[in-house]
């Protein structure tokens, strides 16, 4: 994790709380030199560290961690220099490896290393308030690479010694099974390559009594390994016991990245000749060389050069190897010094030698260095007794892959710019967690979350996509790396807490790295409105051919070029034909023939400037049924091409025989239909008397009307209103006056069943309880009413209005009923007044927001107050006022389902006041 400065803007309290809450290893250190108070700590750190809260808060960083005993001495030095620099300068500082050893309940220290971070916390001055400690445990990541390095040790050695003296042997499995050995190794333990193959302890029984095979079998157990110099052993040779004397060496043996030990590799070497024979050491110190020039990686071997001060200030090159001046390109090092081969060589060099030289603690780390423009990955140990001042390296160049690294950074940086300005919304999830790493501003628009999403799990930010689909898709494509792609698929997401249906085109790629899914890219677009056009071109296609069912239109088309026809089902039934085979002249030969000439005659005159009007014919046919005529009524067009030739002519027919005697009967048929509303509306009376006892009822009576009465009604309306438009030319006064009544009657029925759609919404008491603040929902009534406010010249004065828990569209709905009453029934001489305030009412024991809407209206007596709540009760006439009679029951509702009451005082050509009371513990 890196950081720049952050400024510090919240309260300590709520940053403390806040910082306490996040995840990863962090501690928030008080800017108080030289005591660097411990003002909060992660879970995750504490969790790291296996210590408490109690032993860390409020106490100095040096207080709480020791730091002077032997095992951490220099490791406080190199934090307080850290959290001196970050103060001082205002800017982060990484150490990337210390090591700090963490101490034991038995006064015992555990090895640990750390990847350590400082940053500063800056106050709105710019002032460093606090300090960021960022640590990360990495001590199995350094004993992997210790072990990785040992087991190419091994395994060089194993090789270079093959055919040497020295004594190699590999035990493998919990019995010690001999897997390899050279000739050293058999001769030494006096055995034959017939014990390859055989457990340890039956191949050298003798050593089983002397602990050896213990020793090995702790190895195999703990993994660590295991060293003796001249141990003494007793080994049977021709028969007699000897005794020799061994260099044992026991390695663990680990095979590819596994990290468990499936082996021991011994070495051995028989030291007894030592004393004997000065010439054996010499040819074994002759080998030793062999195997030093020969190594792969860079050697040397530094005496470190101290000041009177114990301060390392240089180092001199005493050894080195071959593979030294290709590794680090330094020629003749051997007896020169560092600051001689590369005078500005970073001081840090020498301070790290010299711990190395003082305590004896070998260390590992990659570290650069810009005099030399290499990087190396080294391994620094003490060679010789204890006040040895020499130090061993081996290393290897690794600048090449610190400049992939710094490669793949830079990489990944372009990426996310990309990301940023891409024309698309683009999101990287990373972890099983899918742990938002990169969001563009166009994927947060599409979301429509105004919360930061980054480094937060996407189930957390966005919960409603648990279950989805598409979130399963992602868990898949992170499973299985095989990626995903989708068109047109919906997604629930809840904007501004009111859930929305939105389509998304997506696709899902995995991300690899290293040979291992790591993470997802979501690049999607959002197609919501392309889909909704769609639907609602294919619902107007599903509608038209809805009405050309329902109002029985046949249609017909004709491809002159070709003399092709074709006809719906219904056009040929009247027709009385069949449908193969088509031509012009089979359409025509059904036209009666006295209308043949006419019908004719208004396709021959039509020219191009008339192509797209329709032709309008009425004609005849004979019933092939009955032989009854049947008029039928054609709405054509003609389709003409480049040179004026008509090649297409298509239409729709209707059949209007009805309509023809219509004509005739139309005095009789308004009077039927006069009755027939009369019935249902008194039909619809007993209905609303059914709906006071029950409210499933009234669901099902609102179904019922919604479905069986607005659609028949619509159509009342259209047909009459065509049919008026046909024969506005033809009708009589009393005709005009009777398809007025009929138009008015359907108006008021409707305006009826959307009331009691509303009503019956109402009923339906929604699931969710939200803060509605009154003040915005009356705001919205007021434009809502904005024309009728202005045509009534109303002045409206609004007071302050509670914030309550409820149904907001309800709570809209019943201060726009109240005042759309109150601007309804308003006197037209007076000028009118409405009023509108809240208090905090007690009633009955219980708290209640009371709102009080007063007018100046035309009132009404007190004697009618408990009826003018009720279903369909009106109190003046509908030609004064108009109104369903249904505003006023919706109200109640509303105030029921807030478990609450009204109340209403009102006098004639005075005015109303309703005073509504909603439960506060709601």
């Amino acid at each position: 994790m890196t950081y720049d400065s952050i400024p510090f803007q919240l309260a300590e309290t709520s940053y403390i709380a806040l910082f306490e809450a996040l995840p990863g290893n962090h501690v928030l250190v008080q800017n108080d030199p030289p005591r660097f108070t411990i003002l909060a700590v992660t879970p995750g750190y504490l969790k790291q560290t296996d210590l408490s809260k109690a032993a860390l808060i409020g106490k100095g960083v040096f207080e709480a961690f020791d730091v002077t005993s032997c095992a951490n001495r220099n490791a406080g030095k190199e934090l307080l220099l850290s959290y001196q620099h970050v103060c001082q300068q205002g800017q982060p500082h990484f150490l990337p490896m210390q090591r700090y050893d963490l101490k034991n309940d038995d006064g015992t220290f555990t090895e640990k290393y750390w990847r350590v971070s400082n940053a500063p916390v800056t106050a709105p001055d710019g002032e460093v308030k606090y300090v960021l400690h960022t640590s990360e445990d990495i001590t199995e990541l350094v004993r992997a690479e210790r072990r990785e390095a040992g087991i190419k040790g091994m395994e060089m050695v194993n090789n270079l010694f093959r055919q040497t003296p020295v004594a190699v042997c590999l035990l493998k499995g919990a019995d010690l099974v001999i897997e390899l050995a050279n000739e050293p190794a058999l001769k030494l333990w006096h055995i034959t390559n017939d014990a390859i193959g055989l457990p340890l302890r039956q191949a050298v029984p003798e050593i089983q009594d002397q602990g050896y095979a213990d020793m090995i079998d702790s190895v195999m157990t703990t993994g660590m390994a295991k060293r003796l110099y001249e141990s003494p052993v007793t080994l049977t040779r021709d028969g007699i016991p000897e005794i020799a004397y061994i260099n044992f060496d026991y390695e663990p043996y680990y095979e590819g990245n596994n990290t468990t030990v499936v082996g021991v590799l011994t070495i051995g070497n028989d030291v007894t000749e030592k004393v004997l024979a000065q010439k054996r050491v010499e040819e074994s110190e002759t080998k030793y060389r062999a195997l030093f020039d020969s190594m792969d990686q860079g050697f040397c071997v530094l005496e470190i050069i101290f000041n009177e001060s114990n301060t390392p200030i240089n180092y001199r090159f005493v050894e080195a190897n071959p593979m030294f001046e290709k590794q680090t390109g330094l020629v003749g090092a051997i007896g020169k010094t560092a600051r001689e081969l590369v005078p500005d060589l970073e001081p840090h060099w020498f301070e790290l030698y010299g711990r190395v030289a003082l305590t004896g603690e070998a260390k590992r780390f990659n570290e650069g260095s810009k005099a030399m423009g290499k990087w190396f990955d080294v391994f620094a140990f003490r060679i010789g007794e204890p006040g040895s001042l020499r130090v061993a390296l081996l290393f290897t160049d690794i600048t090449e892959r610190k400049r992939s690294e710094e490669a793949l950074i830079e990489k990944d940086r372009q990426l996310r710019n990309i990301i940023h300005s891409a024309p698309v919304a683009m999101l990287i999830l990373r972890g099983e967690e899918m742990i938002v790493d990169t969001i563009n501003e166009r994927m947060i628009q599409m979301i429509g979350k105004n919360i930061s999403l980054l480094n937060r799990p996407l189930l957390e930010t966005i919960p409603e996509l648990k279950g989805q689909d598409g979130y399963e898709r992602i868990l898949s494509v992170y499973k299985t790396g095989k990626a995903e792609y989708g068109n047109e698929v919906l997604v629930p997401l809840m904007r501004e807490g009111v859930s929305e249906e939105r389509y998304f085109n997506f696709s899902y790629t995995p991300i690899i790295e290293d040979e291992t899914i790591v993470g997802v890219m979501d690049v999607a677009t959002e197609v919501t409105e392309q889909v909704k056009a769609r639907k609602v071109i294919e619902e107007k296609g599903h509608e038209l051919q809805l009405a050309i069912d329902v109002a029985s239109l046949g249609h017909y088309r004709v491809d002159l070029l070709n003399d092709v026809a074709s006809c719906s089902t219904r056009l040929l039934n009247w027709f009385g034909i069949e449908g193969q085979d088509l031509r012009t002249a089979t359409l025509l030969d059904q036209v009666h023939p006295g209308d043949r000439s006419r019908f004719m005659a208004a396709f021959r005159n039509a020219t191009p400037t008339e192509a797209n009007e329709p032709i309008d014919i009425i004609f005849r046919v004979v019933d092939p049924c009955d032989g009854t005529l049947r008029h039928l009524r054609s709405f054509n067009k003609i389709r003409f091409d480049d040179y004026d030739r008509a090649y297409l002519v298509f239409g729709v027919v209707q059949d209007v025989t009805q309509e023809m005697v219509y004509q005739q009967h139309l005095k009789e048929s308004e009077a039927e239909l006069q009755r027939r509303v009369l019935e249902r509306t008194l039909e619809l009376e007993n209905l609303n008397d059914e709906l006071k006892r029950s409210n499933q009822n009234l669901e099902e009576f609102a179904y019922a009307a919604s479905h069986d009465l607005k659609e028949p009604i619509r159509k009342i309306h259209f047909f009459t209103h065509q049919l008026k438009n046909q024969l506005h030319t033809q009708l009589l006064e009393n005709q005009k006056w009777a398809f007025s009544r009929i138009e008015n009657a359907t108006d008021r029925m409707g305006n009826l069943i959307d009331d009691l759609l509303l009503y019956s919404h109402v009923s339906q008491r929604p699931r969710e309880i939200e803060r509605v603040d009154l003040n915005q929902k009356v705001h919205r009534v007021l434009e809502d009413l904005e024309v009728d406010i202005a045509e009534k010249k109303a002045a409206i004065r609004i007071g302050k209005l509670p914030v309550v828990q409820g149904h907001g569209r309800q709570l809209q709905q019943l201060l726009q009923n109240l005042v759309s009453n109150a601007l309804k029934y308003s006197r037209p001489d007076v000028p009118l007044h409405i009023d509108i305030t809240a208090s905090q009412v007690e009633e009955n024991g219980r708290m209640y927001h009371q709102l009080t809407i007063t007018d100046n209206g035309i009132g009404f007596k007190q004697e009618y107050a408990h009826r003018i709540f009720q279903m369909f009760i009106r109190l003046h006439g509908k030609a004064e006022y108009s109104g369903t009679g249904v505003g006023l029951s919706i109200v109640k509702k509303v105030v029921e389902n807030h478990k609450g009451f009204i109340q209403v005082d009102s006098t004639p050509d005075v005015g109303s006041t309703f005073r509504i009371f909603l439960s506060c513990e709601l």
